[in-house]
């Protein structure tokens, strides 16, 4: 009986040797810059219900921008920082530092079509705060 005891507690103290504590599965990499634009292609507002988005003609106006936005952008690598697909570009004014990207171009977080659903409009993404926040007062007014 001793021997079955110690034979369990070494097999439970051994069993989780080489594991950090709470570590969970490795994330999967992100799609393809490739892949992602023709998911974004493809992607139709039905495979949006239940987001934020107000409609059809709202959905599209997403969808477009994002393919114009990422029309003429050139990805030499993609990687996964946290849970974001974060794009290496290259281009003429890319510098790149150490970090994510190789030297020579520039980390681009990849925006989604489920980062802009998350609003009603493109208009609300893309304004500097909820509702559009104020313009800056006039010094000339005052």
């Amino acid at each position: 009986m001793r021997k079955l005891l110690t034979s369990l507690t070494l097999l439970v103290l051994t069993a989780g040797c080489g594991q950090s504590a709470g570590a969970g599965p490795t994330p999967s990499p992100p799609p393809s810059f490739d892949s992602f634009l023709a998911s974004v292609r493809a992607a139709e507002y039905s495979d949006y219900a239940g987001t934020a988005v107000a409609g059809a003609p709202e959905f599209e106006q997403m969808r477009q921008y994002l393919l114009d936005r990422y029309q003429a952008v050139r990805v030499t690598k993609t990687v996964q920082d946290g849970d974001a697909a974060v794009d290496c570009t290259a281009g003429p004014a890319a510098s790149g530092e150490a970090g994510l990207c190789p030297a020579g171009s520039v980390p681009i977080r990849r925006t989604t079509l489920t980062d802009l659903t998350r609003f009603a409009r493109l208009e609300d993404f893309l304004a500097k705060a909820p509702g559009g926040g104020q313009e800056p007062p006039n010094p000339s007014s005052t």
